[in-house]
């Protein structure tokens, strides 16, 4: 086999996983504009207007579940092969919202399209953690952190541009994905065994430091969760606020999904001077501060430093969890623990809307923001403890 995690990937390796990578970004946010025309659509199915919106949160219900099973495929039978499967049935199960004629058939598209997005997403950061190493992996995280954000908010708009023809044509959108399909048969090739620094020796197995690696995985569990209430429930704060205009909220979310792009860019500069546990601290504290600034936001210009704020935050430290996790993760179970990652940030994903929601109606949108910067916060100051518990137990080794 190709031993290909100590050469430098080509551009055109690197622009495949690229693309590759931000599918995971399309799966729902393609269809979002469609759906007040979808529900209109269905107006005669009962509870079609949380039907409507379970359209959006299914795949990632579907993806939190099956991340572990893909990761144990890719362990078991590697990782090309899976990563093919699953584009192939994204751009079926994509493309199908806009064929079928049922509520209940585009759900189940749907919860196929979460079973694709989860084995391209596992596939993807383990070959990220089969293809690069050290600095050059830190800077390609960040790359592909920016592309999927700067890719989001192309797929938004090109899903709301398309939508105003016909509220099926956002479906057709996936079908990028066959694009994709050939440089991935060109230019992807599965890893030799044992080619990465990391790899397991020959004799003793590494063992698994399960802790620590629950740890990152109850992080990006909170990350989730405080990154999804952005997109659900900042045109719910603005009309709060008095501003009802949908725009509004459009460019709102995507001043926070720049700020995260830009941030990411720089990603693999920042992480030349800082630890990626000091990275934790400050990505967290930040998007704390942003939460803070949105929670006591009297003004639409305020709100927006929050959202930039917070946006920032998150751009330094989404790629955190894949390298750190990458660090930790033996290679013979490497896909596995990828997919625990995608599993706790779906979740998280997932819960977002009940957990805020029940928080705004208890107390009101304010209190909801106010909450996730203190949960925020905490997961900072925990970031700060164990790593000061690490320097005193190196210290006294």
């Amino acid at each position: 086999m190709p031993q290909v995690a100590d050469q430098s990937p080509t551009a055109a390796v690197r622009f495949t996983l690229l693309m590759t990578a931000s599918l995971a970004v399309m799966a729902g946010a393609v269809v979002a504009p469609s759906l007040p025309a979808l529900e209109q659509h269905f107006s005669d199915v009962p509870r079609i207007d949380y039907l409507s919106r379970f359209i959006i949160t299914v795949p990632s219900l579907f993806m939190a579940i099956l991340a572990p099973f893909a990761g144990y495929i890719i362990d078991k039978f590697g990782r090309r092969k899976l990563l093919i499967g699953g584009v192939v049935l994204y751009a079926v199960a994509g493309t199908s919202g806009a064929i079928v004629d049922s509520i209940t058939a585009i759900l189940i598209s749907r919860a196929f399209l979460g079973v694709a997005t989860a084995a391209i997403m596992t596939s993807v950061g383990t070959l990220v953690g089969d293809y690069f190493s050290g600095p050059t992996r830190n800077r390609f995280m960040g790359y592909r952190n920016a592309s999927n954000n700067f890719g989001g908010v192309i797929y938004l708009v090109l899903g709301g541009v398309v939508a105003t023809v016909d509220w099926r044509a956002p479906f057709f959108i996936y079908l990028v994905s066959l694009a994709v399909l050939p440089l991935i048969l060109r230019y992807i090739v599965e890893p030799g065994p044992g080619v990465h620094r990391g790899s397991d020796s020959a004799g003793k197995p590494e063992p698994i430091p399960w802790l620590e690696i629950g740890w990152v995985y109850f992080a990006a569990f909170i990350f989730g969760i405080t990154f999804y209430m952005i997109p659900t429930q900042i045109p719910f704060y603005l009309i709060e606020m008095g501003f009802s205009d949908p725009a509004l909220s459009g460019v709102g979310v995507a001043a926070s999904a720049l700020a995260t792009a830009t941030t990411a860019l720089f990603y693999g500069r920042i992480r030349r001077h800082l630890a990626i546990d000091t990275m934790f601290i400050y990505g967290f504290a930040l998007s704390a501060v942003g939460f803070l600034v949105m929670g006591f936001a009297g003004s639409l210009p305020v709100l927006f430093v929050g959202l930039i704020l917070f946006g920032a935050g998150q751009g330094s430290t989404t790629a955190n969890f894949s390298i750190r996790l990458l660090e930790l993760a033996p290679l013979r179970v490497r896909g596995r623990i990828m997919g625990g990652q995608a599993t706790a940030i779906m979740m998280g994903f997932f819960i977002s809307p009940l957990v805020s929601q029940t928080i705004a109606k208890a107390s009101g949108l304010s209190t909801a923001f106010l909450t996730a910067a203190g949960l925020l916060l905490v997961v900072s100051v925990v970031f700060v403890v164990r790593g000061n518990s690490r320097k005193g137990d190196r210290a006294h080794g």
